[in-house]
């Protein structure tokens, strides 16, 4: 663990064959600045942890990142406390299975564009936006869910969200759906999903602390699996 890296020069890095970037950076807590512009991703597969807890970090530039063989975003900006600026829109997510964790911790971004992200292979939504705690809006219209299994935790402590819209979301395959909500309590307007085919069996904490919250259409949510509604 690099844990006193205040600064790194990568320019001469020849990243032509790297198919694996997991955890390159993890826990560089001094790190203040990375330029990775050069960088050759193209037949990177896995880039689980590749920035995570870089707490020092308030921007991070990958327009050039090249991410169409990648599978694993996993924690890939865990607890990247101090980011404030994320350029990610070009990301190609065509082959992604997991974003768990993905943003989690990120605390201070403001804004984050995900509109471009193609979900339809991911299976693991877990905890991907867990305490973004700046964010007060966020557009995932757009997200393919069909393969997804578990949104546990997925928008938990994001408290200055006031709107979220998941109703293009198919969340047939989701079992477990336990604190999604919770904490996010300055959400007024949930547009949720239809969920009359879905396999959910734990939704406990599911709307926890969802204070602003002065209406709810469960309607259309089948639970005839649910094994766990504590906490509702």
């Amino acid at each position: 663990l690099c844990r006193s890296l205040e600064n790194i020069n990568l320019i001469n890095f020849n990243t032509n064959n790297v198919k694996d970037f997991s955890y390159m950076f993890h826990y560089c807590i001094s790190l203040k600045d990375l330029d990775i512009s050069k960088f050759n991703t193209s037949n990177a597969v896995n880039m689980s942890g590749i920035f995570e807890n870089c707490n020092l970090l308030e921007s991070l530039d990958l327009e050039h990142f090249n991410t169409e063989q990648v599978l694993d975003m996993s924690s890939m900006f865990q607890d990247c406390r101090t980011l404030k600026s994320l350029n990610i829109g070009n990301f190609n997510t065509n082959k992604v299975t997991t974003m768990k964790n993905m943003f989690s911790n990120c605390n201070s971004l403001a804004s984050l564009n995900v509109q471009n992200f193609n979900t339809q292979n991911v299976e693991d939504m877990s905890y991907m936006f867990h305490y973004c705690s700046k964010l007060a809006s966020l557009t995932i219209s757009n997200f393919d869910t069909q393969k997804v299994t578990t949104m546990a935790y997925m928008f938990k402590s994001c408290s200055s969200l006031l709107q979220l819209n998941l109703e293009n979301f198919n969340p047939e395959l989701v079992e477990n759906f336990s604190y999604m909500f919770a904490d996010c309590s300055q959400l007024k307007r949930l547009y949720l999903f239809d969920a009359r085919q879905n396999n959910a069996k734990n939704i406990s904490h599911m709307f926890e602390s969802c204070s602003s919250l002065t209406s709810l259409d469960l309607i259309n949510f089948q639970t005839n699996k649910v094994i766990d509604m504590s906490y509702f």
